[in-house]
């Protein structure tokens, strides 16, 4: 939806422009001979609130949108709510499956830039740094043993595992380190334009 909204206010911003400055360069020619009042064809026109809201309304049913309408809650908050299961050590641990959540952020994701770092899928997925590293190890040991084979000593096995492990295991999870807040912006952008067209007119 967001992309949507924000397409129509930049093609509706940009036709303004073009008539703006056509008009304004047909000023320098009214006084000149040969002017001539026909109108060649329309300057065509969005009517951006209309279509705006007809595009919101198109989600109506989607209950993250429902709740945001209704003054419930906001889209903003409807994601921070959700950004819980990402906040203080939770960012490092795994997470089992949870359809109620999961279901919740596909709404969310309608809406704004899917939160895929919220998503929760399952305990062996390496979507958080233990799974990760632990699965990084084992690759790495693997692929260790493959090229030296028993040229090398245990030790070292466990040492270029150990720092292989946890490299890996930060390197699959940065985006839970790293929260893009993109769509934080854009779920702010959206509690603003539903005040403005639905707050505001009625």
């Amino acid at each position: 939806m967001y992309r949507k909204l924000k397409k129509a206010e930049e093609v509706n911003n940009s036709l303004k422009e073009i008539a703006d400055r056509f008009i304004d360069d047909l000023e320098e020619f009214e006084k000149l001979p040969g002017y001539s009042e026909i109108v060649i064809g329309e300057i065509p026109q969005i009517d951006i609130k209309k279509y705006q809201e007809d595009l919101i309304l198109q989600y109506e049913k989607n209950p993250v949108l429902s709740n945001a309408l209704s003054g419930n809650q906001g889209i903003e908050e409807s994601l921070q709510e959700a950004s819980d299961i990402n906040r203080g050590i939770r960012k490092f641990l795994p997470r089992r499956i949870d359809s109620a959540h999961n279901q919740r952020l596909d709404y969310i994701g309608e809406l704004v830039s899917y939160p895929c770092s919220l998503r929760s899928r399952g305990i062996l997925f390496p979507d958080n740094i233990i799974t990760g590293s632990i699965e990084s190890f084992v690759v790495s040991q693997a692929l260790f043993y493959a090229t030296m084979g028993n040229s090398a000593k245990i030790p070292d096995y466990l040492f270029i595992g150990g720092v292989m492990g946890i490299i890996g295991g930060i390197a699959l999870n940065m985006d839970r380190f790293l929260l893009s807040d993109l769509s934080k912006q854009e779920a702010k952008y959206l509690d603003t334009k539903f005040d403005e067209i639905f707050i505001k007119q009625y």
